[in-house]
């Protein structure tokens, strides 16, 4: 399965295990200027293998937000904590890999995190949305209670929406991706 996204954010069928409390790690890049093309390449490589190796890998460029262009994401999708476990970067292909991304210049880290579905993944190709909140102090539980009735609102209108909530490395922020 072709797991690439350019351009746009366009999820092509990775969440074909759909299950409920899926984990997805987050990864994102600033593309160094004048290496983009070393940058796609890079992306494209990794989406190619993890669809050879059985990862769910997508990697896609931002459009919105100050310097947007200039951002990549990679994200991995597991079932669960024992897919993540069994199936993260085996092989010697991704020995290869990464002895060629730890030594390249096109990409700077900029921030990661994981996260958990909190309702069951829809599969299916879509265009993403995503919002992200902070809940307020002591807020965690109405603001996820607001968010399933908005899921329901907006499901009701035709439109396919999850809810994640953000792990390590972001605080605890509930992510609505419609």
């Amino acid at each position: 399965m072709k797991t690439k996204m350019w351009a746009m954010l366009l999820m092509c069928g990775v969440l074909e295990r759909g299950a409920f409390g899926q984990i997805a790690d987050f990864y994102f890049y600033e593309i160094n200027p004048g290496k983009g093309q070393e940058a796609y390449a890079l992306l494209s490589e990794a989406t190619e293998i993890g669809d050879r190796t059985g990862m769910s890998i997508i990697a896609h460029q931002q459009s919105l937000g100050p310097g947007g262009e200039a951002v990549v994401s990679w994200i991995e999708f597991y079932e669960d904590s024992l897919d993540r476990a069994k199936n993260r970067y085996k092989g010697e292909e991704w020995d290869a890999y990464f002895e060629k991304w730890y030594s390249q210049t096109a990409l700077k880290p900029l921030k990661s995190y994981s996260m958990t579905a909190l309702d069951d993944v829809e599969p299916g190709v879509y265009v993403i949305d995503s919002y992200t909140w902070a809940p307020k102090p002591n807020m965690f539980d109405e603001t996820l209670a607001a968010m399933i009735e908005a899921k329901q609102i907006f499901e009701e209108a035709g439109y396919k929406l999850d809810i994640w909530r953000h792990g390590v490395g972001s605080g605890g922020h509930l992510q609505f991706v419609m």
